[in-house]
């Protein structure tokens, strides 16, 4: 055994006992990574996956359908502005100061900048003659298995509460009226700076979407997808001066709970706050 092999950086070398736990532990994800890996022989399985799935008339159907709707809830609709202000249009900008940002100005967002943010984010930037929709961040065969879910704290011109962005309305559904202060604090690694947040994003996956196509590897491609959201939608509250922290920490059963998911079939695999900054 390579005794004190530095795989932490310059300043961390590992005790016997780490290392030992860091390369001979059994970990779940091992199972998982190895089962997703392509190699030459899978490489060929999965091609004929794939054109199966292609020709698969079920298949052509749910491509075009890869968003929910709640039907029989209260929607409120978005309408974007033609012409929208923000702090700073400079992208290079915003990715050099874009931070994970905990201190907020106690100040509420107005509804129309939630819209711009949620539709430049992950709304819907192109429809092809077939009716498939293509939106602003890669996804894996197009399949998009993301949804957004916004719990609305402090936003000017809308109802406190749980809402789910469906993408095809461009609308906010409701479908929690639940005290969103309290939920916030049950569902994630409470810290109080959350307090100030005018309010918090759920992206889940659900990961038959990807799936269907890729099989093991499709779940690879759920979870790229999250985070290319994930970078869309800091930087798009960051041109508006607001900023964002994503939290790691939530509890997953309970988040499901919360978003009336069955952490199966859906699950939640992100969550953003987002609040003015304070400098």
């Amino acid at each position: 055994m390579i005794s004190g092999m530095n795989i932490m950086g310059n300043n961390e070398i590992l005790t016997k006992e780490a290392f030992e736990d860091a390369f001979y532990r059994k970990y779940l994800y091992e199972d998982y990574h190895e089962t997703s890996k392509i190699n030459s022989i899978t490489k060929n399985s999965l091609g004929r996956r794939i054109t199966n799935v292609f020709n698969d008339v079920n298949f052509k159907a749910s491509a075009k359908n890869s968003y929910k709707n709640y039907p029989t809830v209260k929607k409120v609709f978005l309408t974007r502005n033609s012409n929208p202000k923000t702090v700073s249009d400079s992208y290079v900008s915003l990715l050099s100061t874009r931070r994970s940002e905990r201190k907020y100005r106690d100040k509420a967002c107005d509804i129309s900048i939630l819209t711009e943010i949620l539709s430049r984010s992950a709304g819907i930037t192109k429809l092809n003659a077939n009716g498939q929709n293509f939106r602003s961040y890669p996804s894996g065969g197009a399949l998009y298995p993301s949804e957004l879910y916004v719990m609305a704290k402090k936003i000017n011109g809308l109802e406190k509460g749980l809402y789910h962005y469906n993408i095809i309305e461009n609308s906010l559904e409701l479908i929690n009226t639940d005290n969103v202060n309290r939920k916030l604090r049950e569902v994630c690694s409470y810290d109080s700076f959350m307090d100030n947040s005018c309010f918090a994003i759920f992206i889940t996956s659900v990961f038959a979407r990807s799936t269907f196509k890729y099989g093991e590897r499709g779940y690879r491609f759920a979870l790229l997808e999250v985070g290319h959201i994930s970078q869309n939608l800091s930087l798009s509250a960051l041109s508006y001066g607001i900023g964002s922290c994503e939290l790691g920490g939530f509890l997953d059963d309970e988040l499901n709970n919360y978003l009336q998911i069955d952490g199966i079939n859906e699950a939640a695999i992100n969550e953003i706050v987002f609040g003015y900054i304070d400098k």
